[in-house]
């Protein structure tokens, strides 16, 4: 990842109000805490790609907020504990970004927040696992 230097922080973040605001889903529960944290790391990777300056994005990832919440007050994984967490943020969000990590399509989570945002025509984009846009998310896709 490119290091941005010092002015190119201050460039990003002072127009700020007018970039999209972004919500960062990725799939996360699982049994096996080693495939919970590798799914952390790697959407930890994605926001920072999408948060560097010029990329035009604020991003929200619940994952990369929760996680490390739930470890240390052993708190649950699951989707239904952190539901209504996340669809505070989904209504602060402009557009949903999906990325397709291992486990996506099968994401109890994810189908959720597809399902609540539909509601609202907000736009779903699906990315890649190095954070480049795919496709739109249809909305017969599910």
């Amino acid at each position: 990842m490119k290091e941005l230097s010092e002015q190119e922080i201050i460039n990003g973040h002072r127009n700020m109000d007018t970039k999209k605001k972004i919500y960062l889903a990725c799939p996360y529960s699982h049994k096996d805490p080693d495939v919970r944290l590798k799914r952390y790391y790697q959407i930890n990777e994605i926001a920072a790609k999408l948060m560097q300056a010029g990329q035009g994005y604020i991003v929200f990832s619940p994952i990369s907020h929760s996680h490390p919440i739930a470890c240390q007050n052993h708190l649950p994984f699951d989707y239904e504990y952190w539901k209504v967490f996340n669809e505070s943020f989904l209504d602060w969000a402009d557009e949903i970004f999906i990325a397709m990590l291992d486990g996506w399509i099968d994401s109890k989570g994810i189908m959720g927040e597809i399902d609540y945002v539909c509601k609202d025509w907000k736009p779903i984009r699906l990315i890649d696992q190095d954070g480049e846009y795919v496709r739109d998310w249809a909305r017969y896709d599910n």
